[in-house]
């Protein structure tokens, strides 16, 4: 389904975010 593959793209741009944050922090 589309509204599942978005939620995931979304979830997975969030992870990243936290990655990146927590290795700059």
């Amino acid at each position: 389904e589309t509204r599942t593959f978005r939620l995931m793209m979304i979830l997975l741009v969030v992870q990243v975010g936290v990655l990146i944050a927590s290795l700059i922090l």
